[in-house]
């Protein structure tokens, strides 16, 4: 494989201003140069377009803008990625930074085994404030990669840099417009690119995920997963019908998050005593 190849970076805006010239400055650090980046800023409200604007003005690689009405995260993707060019998709958040080395080490990944479709890394957790939480640990190889994906995703959505010609064969990120589609788009992708060729995470941190709590409405959007996440975890049992009883598992843990949500959910809205 080239050592050259473009990587198309793809990155979805929506008020993100007090993050995105975090993000923003990761890009332009990169030690791996040929790339190309994609922004699109999704209806914001905030000074986000004011920010892109100012940055574009600042590089000398390729920037694309695509600005309009909000029409949602995922529609988002489809759409920097229909207007990118380069052989190799890598997917930033506007809340998350790279390390200089993200690109160049996923890249060499690749150069080293053309078998790959899809690699991505660890990273530190921080919070709103750029504080250090933890570390988001993965599972690395393909392997390992399979039998967690009975259970969970096993991939950081902006770690991840996968194969245009691979993602070509699968649904893309609009695999549907309910709700439950929304919340496993990139669970149901990796799934999806698993079945054409090698996935690996990289046993090495080169990027810091930003981690956004927000008690209620994140616990409901857990329930809303959970359920979600079931439908694909069967259709991964089907598929790799050599873990059955490792999935098996894996269901069962599933369905005992699932009603610990609820009854957390029913907990929260449940009126407290006066004392």
């Amino acid at each position: 494989m080239k050592t050259n190849n473009k990587v198309s970076i793809i990155l979805p805006c929506y008020n993100c201003a007090s993050t995105l010239p975090f993000t923003l400055e990761s890009i332009k650090t990169q030690t791996y140069k040929n790339f190309e980046l994609v922004i699109i800023n999704d209806g914001s409200t905030d000074d986000s377009i004011h920010i892109i604007t100012n940055f574009i003005k600042s590089v000398s690689f390729s920037v694309k803008l695509i600005t309009r009405d909000n029409k949602g995260f995922l529609y988002s993707l489809e759409e920097g990625i229909d207007a990118s060019q380069g052989d190799f998709i890598a997917r930033i958040d506007g809340d998350d930074f790279w390390f200089p080395n993200h690109l160049e080490s996923h890249m060499k990944a690749f150069e080293e085994d053309e078998s790959l479709v899809l690699v991505g890394s660890e990273a530190y957790i921080i919070d709103q404030n750029g504080n250090y939480i933890g570390e988001y640990a993965v599972p690395h190889s393909y392997f390992d990669i399979i039998k967690f994906m009975h259970n969970d995703n096993p991939f950081i959505h902006s770690s991840v840099i996968f194969k245009r010609s691979a993602y070509k064969k699968t649904k893309g990120y609009m695999i549907g417009n309910d709700e439950k589609s929304k919340h496993i788009a990139d669970y149901y992708l990796w799934f999806e690119l698993s079945k054409q060729g090698k996935c690996i995470n990289l046993d090495i941190i080169t990027l810091c995920y930003r981690y956004n709590q927000n008690s209620m409405s994140r616990t409901i959007k857990k329930y809303n997963n959970y359920l979600a996440r079931l439908s694909v975890m069967k259709e991964v049992n089907n598929f790799y019908k050599k873990y059955p009883l490792y999935s098996l598992y894996c269901q069962i843990k599933v369905l005992l998050r699932l009603i610990q949500t609820c009854l957390s959910i029913v907990w929260e809205k449940k009126p407290k005593m006066l004392v």
